[in-house]
């Protein structure tokens, strides 16, 4: 009972030395979740209603009847640029403000889109975009905040490197380290494909725009 007691105890103390080890993560999904919040009150206010229309009008054409390899192609466009760049971003020395504000334009995108679907078309344009839009939104934006942690623990040890007063070291181990976690993070991005392409085949044929 008494071993008991002491976990309990210690839990706060566990819990704010997950939030310190995994600060970047949290961190970079606040700025995701910051971003989708600029977004939707940006639509609210009438901000960019006219563009993010023409956007979704022009999503919503074209995958409705479309082969579902071609929305597979499609999607993957949408999600590997971003990873792209912070894959590169990473390998930089300032690359770390790139890093940074890869989530941050990520999450206004899908606040902008979100938030235009529903002030246009209320409850079925919240069921459109909880069936097609979110989940595969969920896991390639989840694959991207992990990818710019990694981004962004490289270029910041790459800037650590080029101060004057810095010891050199190899980096070849670090860099080995950081391809295979993007090759992990990638599969985890075509995941997101494969649930985006499955979401649209299954279910735009229920809505009409």
């Amino acid at each position: 009972m008494d071993r008991i007691r002491r976990r309990r105890i210690r839990r706060p103390s566990e819990f704010s030395a997950e939030l310190k080890s995994n600060w970047k993560f949290f961190f970079l999904s606040f700025l995701f979740l910051l971003g989708m919040l600029i977004g939707s009150l940006v639509v609210r206010f009438g901000g960019a209603t006219s563009s993010v229309s023409g956007i979704f009008d022009a999503y919503f054409s074209g995958r409705s009847g479309q082969p579902f390899y071609i929305t597979a192609g499609y999607s993957a466009l949408s999600v590997l640029p971003f990873l792209a760049a912070a894959f590169l971003s990473g390998l930089c020395l300032c690359g770390a403000p790139v890093a940074l504000m890869i989530p941050l334009f990520r999450g206004l995108g899908l606040g902008l889109m979100g938030g235009y679907i529903y002030a246009a078309y209320g409850l079925q344009g919240v069921g459109f975009y909880a069936l097609i839009v979110l989940p595969p939104c969920l896991v390639s934006s989840i694959a991207l905040v992990l990818a710019c942690r990694e981004a962004l623990s490289l270029s910041a040890m790459l800037f650590s490197l080029a101060l004057p007063k810095a010891q050199p070291f190899k980096l070849w181990g670090d860099v080995k380290v950081y391809c295979k976690r993007f090759l992990l993070i990638l599969a985890v991005t075509l995941v997101s494909v494969a649930v985006d392409t499955v979401m649209t085949v299954v279910f735009i044929r229920f809505f009409t725009f």
